[in-house]
């Protein structure tokens, strides 16, 4: 029988959801060699070279995602973040429906690990996770919000047909979003851009930075850097709300 770190089960999942979600803004920053607008309109100017010969204009980009949630609850692993070490406690796995500008409808799929100093004490942050880590999480048995049966079936053909890499540049891609025309996009959270903001009792806010880093189909040379707001519940794993707007090339 396989031993499960039960310190992560039902209560784990309501208080790493702030600093999952919200890359809480106690968060250390890690590091990025792709940072900010200047090296990312470079990653596109290069791309738009080799397809187009002149690089494309920056367009305004929105996307707006309803979300569920799981929780995968880790064994306590180190974590090393500027260097300094912290324990893993569990991936918040998110799955969404939406629309997106220049693609239409969409469906995603994201993934972070919370970690912090100890497994018994409350996240001191969360960095992003390969979102391509997801089809290998465990289904334990247990209730929502862990994974259950037949969540993420469909994942590994989605994850096969856009070619969606664990990063790109040093930058893990813990977000893909994509249609069913061919068309994808790979997003990458900023580490240390992010604040948590509890809405009420039962819901928290969240904002965050988001870099995109290339894509598939018309998508495959994209970059931009989006803002990104939400909000979920701490007692529902299902309802939530994702919106990002800023700028895109491609």
């Amino acid at each position: 029988m396989k031993k499960t770190h039960k310190t992560s089960m039902f209560a784990c999942a309501l208080i790493i959801l702030s600093a999952a979600l919200g890359f809480s803004s106690c968060q250390k920053e890690a590091k990025s060699p792709l940072m900010g607008n200047e090296n990312a309109t470079t990653l596109s100017n290069a791309g738009a070279t080799t397809k187009h010969d002149q690089p494309k204009l920056k367009q305004h980009f929105k996307v707006s995602i309803t979300t569920w949630y799981r929780v995968s609850p880790t064994a306590p692993l180190p974590v090393v973040v500027n260097g300094i070490t912290y324990v893993s406690l569990a991936n918040l796995v998110v799955g969404g429906d939406g629309n997106a500008s220049a693609i239409g409808n969409i469906k995603s799929y994201a993934n972070t690990l919370a970690y912090s100093t100890d497994v018994k004490a409350p996240p001191a942050g969360a960095i992003g996770a390969p979102v391509n880590e997801i089809p290998g999480y465990p289904i334990l048995g247990g209730p929502l919000p862990l994974i259950q049966p037949g969540d993420f079936d469909g994942l590994p053909a989605i994850l096969a047909e856009f070619n969606v890499p664990a990063n790109i540049l040093g930058n893990v891609i813990n977000l893909v979003l994509y249609n069913h025309k061919g068309d994808a996009l790979f997003l990458s959270n900023i580490p240390g851009t992010g604040t948590s903001t509890p809405i009420s009792p039962t819901v928290g806010g969240y904002t965050n930075e988001t870099l995109v880093l290339g894509g598939a189909g018309k998508f495959i040379h994209a970059a931009g850097k989006l803002q990104n707001t939400g909000q979920f519940s701490f007692i529902a794993p299902y309802d939530g709300q994702d919106n990002y707007d800023g700028w895109i090339t491609f």
